[in-house]
C-alpha cells in the first residue's frame, strides 16, 4: 500500500480514537467544579503559616527541601476577662465569640442576711414594714465608672473577636486542605493535588474559569504538631492545553511552544518573575483582547475578551488521562509524514503480514460443529508458563507468537491478568524485555502478586510516586547477577527441559486416551432396536418428566433428608456470616423515595438548621430553656456519626456536630463514610482506633435506636429535624425546620410568657 494511503488510514484511526476518548471523560473547566480547591491567599497568617519563595531570583528564601509552606492549625483563645464588678451585670454566654455581649439594664441588690435580732421580728411587724423596706432596683447607666469600664472591656473584646473569626476561617482552611489530602490518599490513582496558576476567564464561554498552568504537589501530616506541610513534586509543569479548544478564534499551536518551554526551564507556578513572565507571553498569543493582572491588580482595564490574573490555587482534581494529548502528538507527527510503525499498518492491513493475519483470523474465527483435537489445552513444548492456563489462554499464547498485535477483552473474573502473568513467563523465558503499561497502578500491583515469586525480582516496577518498589526490584537484580552461577544454572536448565519433554509426551498420551473415551460417550445409544442419539435422549426425557424424573417432587412424607450432616452444618453456619453491626445497619432500614429532599432542598434545610441550632443555642444560654439534642439516625451512615459524637469530650461534642452539619453533603454521600468520620474525629483529638471502637459499640447503638424508637412510637417523630417543646404546660412537637418567630411563639407558650 502506498506511503500516502497508509497515513491518511493512521490519521482516521488515531482521530477516530480521540474523539471515543474525548466524548467518554468530560474534562472541567471550571475551577468551582473540581473535587476540592483552595485559594493560597487564604493562608495569610504569619503566626501559624510559613511560606517558601518559588522566586528563582531569590534562591536564599527557597526551601532546597521542595517544601511550599507549613500550616500549623490556629487554637481558639479565651475571652479577655471583665472587670470583676461587671461579671454580675453581664449576660450569659458573653465569652463566645458568635454572640454579642449584653448587660442588664437594671438588677435588684444582693438581700443581706438577717441577724438573730432581725430574725425574731414579729410576723405582722415584718408585713407592716414590708412595703417600707422593698429593695429598690440598681440601674447599670446609673454608674458611669460602671459604663466607662464595660465601653474599656468591650473594645478589647472586639479586637479579640476579630482575631477568634480570623482564625476559624483559618481552621476551616485547614479542614480544607487535611480533607482534600484524604480523599487523595484513599484514591490516589485518580486524583492528584497541583498548584496552579494563571486564572483564566472568557467573557464568551461562561464554562471556562481555571487555571492554565499546573505543577503536581504532594501534602505531608506532621500530627504530633498537627501541621500540614506541601511539597514539591519531580512532575514537571504543564499548561491546561485541552481548555483551549472550548475557546473560538483561539490557536493551541500558538502556545504550545511555550509549554515546551517552561518544562525545559523548569518554571514553577509560584515563582512571580519567570511564571509571570510566562503567563503573560501565553496571555499576548492567545487572542488580540486580552489582559493580564498581576498579584495587585483587582480589575482588567476595559473590555477585554481573555483575562489572565496571578492567582494561586491548591486543587484536588480527577487525574488528565494523558491518552488524548498522546494521540493528539500521533496526529501532528503523521500529519507532518512521519513514517507509519510496521505493528500500526499491520493492523490496518496495508502490509503483507496484515493482510494474512486479518485472513487467517477470519478463517479461525469460522464456525464448526466438530470437536477437533487440537481444541484440547494441549501443552506446547515452545510455551513456558509458570502457572496453569486453559484452552482459551494457550491460544492467546500460540496467537502472539505469530501477530504483531492481539486483543483480549473480557468481564472481570476471566483471567485477563492471569494470563499476562503467564505471557510474562513465557517471553522472560525468551530471553525478551517486556513492557507492561496500565491505567492505575493497583492493576500492576495485582499483576506482579501473581507473577511467580521467583520471577518478581526481575520485575522493575515503578509505580505511582513511590519509587522504592523499583529501586527494591534494582537492588536484587544487581545482587543476583554478582552472586549467580550461570554454568550451573544452563545444566539444571537442560535437565528440567529433557523432564519436561517425558512428561509431555506422557501427557499427549494420556489425552489422547481421554478423548477416546470422551468421544465415544457422544457414540449413538442403541436401544431396543432403535439408536438414540445424546440430543434425542434428552429431549424424550424432558417430555416425560414426570414418569421419568428420578427425584420424586412434590416430597412425599418419609422421603430421606435431602442433605448430608456437612451440607447441613454449612447451611447452618452461614447463619454467621451477618455481622452484629451489618444487623444494626439493616435494622435501621431506607427512606421512602418520597421522603428524600432534592440537593438544593437539602442545603437549604441544613443551613436552616444550622442558624436555628445556634439560635436555641442562645436561648438555652439566658437559662430559661434547656436544649437536649436527641439522635434520631435516618440511615446506617448517620448512625455511624451519632455513635461516634457520643464519644467526644463535652467540650467538643457540639464542635464536632458543627463539623458533621457542615459536611454532611460530603460524608453522607461518599462510599467511604466511616473513614471520612474517623479523620473528622482525628481532627478533634480521637486517634482511629477510639474511633473505630465507637463506631462498633453495641450498647450506644442500642440506646440511640431505643430513643429513636420510643420518638417514632409515642411522639409520632418521623424524620429530622423535629423539635419537642415540654414543661409543666404541656408539650408538642414541631416537623421540620420552623422559623425562628414560630419557634419563639411556641417557646414563650410553654414559659407562660405573653410577650
Amino acid at each position: 500500500m502506498p506511503q500516502q494511503n497508509m497515513q491518511e488510514l493512521a490519521h482516521a484511526l488515531f482521530q477516530y480514537i480521540k474523539e471515543v476518548c474525548q466524548l467518554t471523560q468530560k474534562e472541567i473547566f471550571d475551577v468551582d467544579k473540581q473535587p476540592a480547591w483552595v485559594l493560597l491567599s487564604q493562608l495569610n497568617d504569619p503566626a501559624c503559616v510559613k511560606l517558601y519563595s518559588r522566586d528563582t531570583v531569590d534562591d536564599e528564601t527557597v526551601n532546597n527541601d521542595g517544601k511550599l509552606f507549613s500550616f500549623r492549625k490556629p487554637e481558639f483563645t479565651a475571652c479577655p476577662a471583665p472587670d470583676a464588678s461587671l461579671l454580675r451585670w453581664l449576660q450569659p454566654g458573653w465569652e463566645n465569640y458568635r454572640k454579642q455581649p449584653e448587660y442588664k439594664e437594671s438588677i435588684l441588690p444582693p438581700q443581706k442576711e438577717a441577724t438573730e435580732f432581725e430574725s425574731e421580728v414579729p410576723e405582722e411587724v415584718e408585713k407592716k414594714d414590708a412595703g417600707q423596706l422593698a429593695p429598690q432596683p440598681e440601674f447599670f447607666k446609673d454608674d458611669p465608672a460602671r459604663v466607662a469600664l464595660y465601653k474599656s472591656w468591650l473594645e478589647t473584646r472586639n479586637a479579640w473577636v476579630e482575631r477568634e473569626k480570623h482564625t476559624e476561617r483559618l481552621r476551616d482552611t485547614f479542614t480544607d486542605l487535611y480533607t482534600m489530602n484524604h480523599e487523595y490518599s484513599q484514591q490516589p490513582d485518580a486524583l492528584e493535588i497541583v498548584i496552579g496558576n494563571g486564572l483564566l476567564t472568557d467573557k464568551e464561554n461562561k464554562e471556562i474559569h481555571h487555571p492554565l498552568f499546573f505543577k503536581r504537589v504532594q501534602f505531608t501530616l506532621d500530627a504530633v504538631n498537627n501541621t500540614l506541610e506541601l511539597y514539591d513534586t519531580d512532575e514537571p509543569p504543564q499548561m491546561y492545553l485541552s481548555m483551549f479548544s472550548d475557546m473560538e478564534g483561539v490557536n493551541v499551536d500558538i502556545v504550545r511552544p511555550l509549554e515546551q518551554k517552561a518544562i525545559e526551564e523548569n518554571i514553577h507556578p509560584l515563582d512571580h518573575h519567570e511564571c509571570g513572565d510566562f503567563l503573560r507571553s501565553v496571555t499576548h498569543l492567545l487572542h488580540a483582547s486580552n489582559c493580564y493582572l498581576n498579584e495587585n491588580e483587582q480589575t482588567a482595564h476595559g473590555d477585554e475578551r481573555i483575562v489572565v490574573r496571578w492567582e494561586p490555587y491548591i486543587i484536588l482534581r480527577k487525574k488528565p488521562n494523558g491518552i488524548i494529548k498522546a494521540l493528539e502528538t500521533i496526529l501532528t507527527d503523521v500529519d507532518q509524514g512521519a513514517p507509519v510503525p510496521p505493528t500500526v499498518g499491520d493492523i490496518l492491513g496495508g502490509t503483507e503480514k496484515g493482510k494474512k493475519e486479518n485472513t487467517e483470523e477470519a478463517e479461525n474465527d469460522a464456525p464448526s460443529d466438530e470437536f477437533e483435537a487440537h481444541d484440547l489445552p494441549l501443552e506446547d513444548e515452545d510455551i513456558l508458563l509458570p502457572k496453569p492456563a486453559n484452552r482459551e489462554q494457550m491460544g492467546i499464547v500460540r496467537k502472539i507468537e505469530h501477530s504483531s498485535t492481539v486483543l483480549v477483552q473480557g468481564p472481570p473474573g476471566t483471567g485477563k491478568t492471569h494470563t499476562i502473568a503467564n505471557l510474562l513467563g513465557h517471553f522472560l523465558a525468551q530471553g525478551k524485555t517486556v513492557l507492561v503499561t496500565s491505567q492505575t497502578s493497583k492493576a500492576l500491583m495485582v499483576l506482579k502478586d501473581k507473577v511467580p515469586k521467583e520471577l518478581q525480582p526481575l520485575c522493575v516496577a515503578a509505580m505511582g510516586d513511590n519509587q522504592a518498589d523499583m529501586q527494591r526490584s534494582i537492588d536484587s537484580i544487581i545482587e543476583h547477577t554478582t552472586t549467580c552461577n550461570y554454568a550451573s544454572q544452563r545444566r539444571a536448565a537442560e535437565q528440567w527441559k529433557a523432564s519436561r519433554h517425558q512428561t509431555l509426551t506422557e501427557l499427549t498420551e494420556a489425552r489422547k486416551l481421554v478423548y477416546a473415551i470422551r468421544h465415544k460417550e457422544f457414540e449413538p445409544i442403541v436401544y431396543d432396536g432403535d439408536s438414540w442419539s445424546t440430543a434425542k435422549a434428552a429431549d424424550y426425557v424432558a417430555q416425560h418428566e414426570s414418569l421419568l424424573a428420578l427425584i420424586p417432587a412434590p416430597v412425599k412424607k418419609g422421603a430421606p433428608f435431602p442433605l448430608a450432616p456437612d451440607e447441613l452444618q454449612w447451611l447452618y453456619a452461614s447463619n454467621e456470616q451477618l455481622t452484629a453491626q451489618e444487623e444494626r445497619e439493616l435494622a435501621v432500614g431506607l427512606p421512602s423515595e418520597n421522603e428524600l429532599m432534592d440537593t438544593e432542598q437539602f442545603a437549604e434545610g441544613l443551613e436552616l438548621q444550622q442558624n436555628l441550632n445556634l439560635q436555641l443555642q442562645n436561648i438555652n444560654a439566658g437559662g430559661k430553656v434547656k436544649l437536649v439534642f436527641a439522635d434520631f439516625p435516618i440511615d446506617a451512615k448517620s448512625m455511624k456519626g451519632a455513635m461516634l459524637a457520643r464519644c467526644m469530650p463535652a467540650d467538643k461534642y457540639f464542635d464536632f456536630l458543627s463539623l458533621l452539619f457542615k459536611k454532611q453533603l460530603t460524608w453522607g454521600l461518599s462510599f467511604k463514610t466511616e473513614k471520612l468520620l474517623t479523620s473528622y474525629a482525628e481532627l478533634e483529638g480521637l486517634s482511629a482506633e477510639k474511633a473505630k471502637a465507637c463506631m462498633e459499640d453495641d450498647d450506644a447503638a442500642k440506646e440511640i435506636m431505643s430513643v429513636r424508637q420510643d420518638a417514632m412510637e409515642k411522639l409520632q417523630i418521623q424524620g429530622t429535624p423535629s423539635f419537642l417543646i415540654r414543661s409543666d404546660l404541656g408539650e408538642e412537637v414541631l416537623p421540620g425546620v420552623p422559623d425562628y418567630e414560630k419557634l419563639k411563639e411556641v417557646l414563650n407558650k410553654y414559659l407562660g410568657v405573653n410577650k
